[in-house]
């Protein structure tokens, strides 16, 4: 046996790392043994110091005299606490997976590692991955998690990170986007039997309804949707169920995406345009199959009910198996009564206070890819009297097709 108490130490493992393993301070006891088929070290418990904290860790290694299938054979547990996220690359061997390497270089930010874990048993050949196993676990906390560059992240993440080969998984029982609490996160990495790496993320999230907003525009929706939504403003509460699955080694494949979202008391103001809506109630949902719909979604304009429907559906049907956004309409359809004094103050035009009444409107906002949003509005001015000398006069109590078509731009 050979008893270690060194300082400024390091082990190279040269066809797992690319840079030596580096430590201040490094005691613990290794064991010799052979006979004629293999070389054996062993050690007990190590106590390394080192960037990362202090690390305790264990190590066999099994050098055979002869040409076997497994070769050289190494078994290696490294174990520490209080440690930094950033460390992890330290202990993630070069010979995973290139993609979830990348993804690893990335998603895991700022915070802190509570304990940490890592396991290397098996064979050191080259090319050997189905002759060991590499398992790296970390007890995070106020940790950040950057999962993917086109969707927002979440921080102050409570969880554990495992990777276990090539698969990666991140449960969180809690964390947050922006300024909603997600509970139940989890995301989840592997490598399909053609050489994908996917990712699939899933959760629950509540907080304000301004949150959700932001999610539509400062993810990959924003783009989908032209910025549409861009300046609306919403207060109020929002639940949202989410799942993503996206493919990490081919950008250029779609994403599988599934997001419900409940409204509860929710004023939304829509701009362009200054319309306020109050009292909003319901849910609103996009998949990647369907797009863009709603369920329920009612509230309150210029103190009068108003209804919305939300759908996406294809302008060329049949011409695509999956939803195409550049093909595609988005309609907000709406239904409600409006008072002309409304309207009046609304546009700030004193000449409709020649009209006087109200009267049902339905209407839509049209949303196609790369143009600008249609809001169009259609009446019969049943209830509205208009006080003009004849031929341009009209009593309440007749009918008059009142139509509007216009373009939202962004002045």
């Amino acid at each position: 046996y050979v008893i270690l108490d060194g300082q400024q130490f390091t082990m190279d493992f040269p066809t797992v790392y690319r840079q030596p393993l580096y430590y201040d301070d490094f005691f613990g006891t290794l064991n010799l043994s052979w006979d004629s088929e293999a070389l054996v070290l062993d050690s007990g418990v190590i106590t390394a110091r080192a960037a990362e904290g202090t690390a305790r860790a264990m190590f066999r290694l099994n050098i055979p005299f002869s040409k076997t299938d497994v070769g050289l054979e190494m078994d290696l547990l490294v174990g520490l606490a209080n440690s930094h996220p950033i460390h992890r690359v330290k202990y993630v061997p070069y010979t995973l997976n290139e993609t979830l390497l990348d993804w690893l270089s990335g998603a895991i930010g700022e915070g802190a590692v509570d304990q940490g874990g890592f396991v290397w048993r098996g064979s050191l050949r080259p090319g050997a991955s189905d002759l060991r196993t590499v398992q790296l676990f970390l007890n995070v906390s106020n940790t950040t998690l950057n999962y993917h560059p086109q969707w927002p992240g979440v921080r102050a993440v409570q969880g554990v990170v495992l990777i276990d080969d090539t698969s990666v998984s991140v449960w969180a029982d809690s964390a947050r986007l922006y300024d909603s609490v997600a509970n139940r996160l989890s995301a989840e990495a592997w490598l399909t039997d053609s050489g994908q790496m996917m990712l699939a993320v899933g959760g629950e999230l509540t907080g304000p309804a301004a949150d959700g907003l932001r999610v539509v525009n400062e993810s990959l929706l924003g783009e989908l949707v032209n910025a549409a939504f861009s300046d609306w403003q919403a207060t109020g509460d929002l639940t949202t169920r989410l799942h993503l699955e996206l493919n990490l080694a081919d950008k250029s494949a779609p994403p599988v995406v599934d997001v419900h979202t409940e409204w509860q008391a929710v004023d939304l103001s829509i701009n362009p345009g200054g319309l306020q809506i109050q009292g909003l109630e319901g849910a609103l949902d996009y998949t990647s199959a369907a797009g863009f719909s709603s369920s329920g979604l009612a509230g309150t304009l210029w103190g009068e009910p108003i209804s919305a429907d939300v759908r996406q559906r294809l302008l060329t049907p049949g011409t695509a198996a999956a939803l195409d956004f550049r093909n595609s309409l988005i309609e907000v359809s709406l239904a409600t009564r409006v008072d002309t004094g409304d309207v009046r103050d609304w546009l700030g035009l004193e000449a409709l206070s020649l009209a006087q009444g109200d009267a049902a409107v339905s209407g839509s906002v049209r949303v196609v890819s790369g143009e600008a949003p249609v809001l169009s509005l259609e009446s019969d001015l049943v209830g509205i009297g208009l006080d003009l000398p004849e031929p341009w006069a009209k009593a309440a109590d007749l009918p008059g097709q009142l139509s509007v078509e216009l373009p939202l731009g962004r002045e």
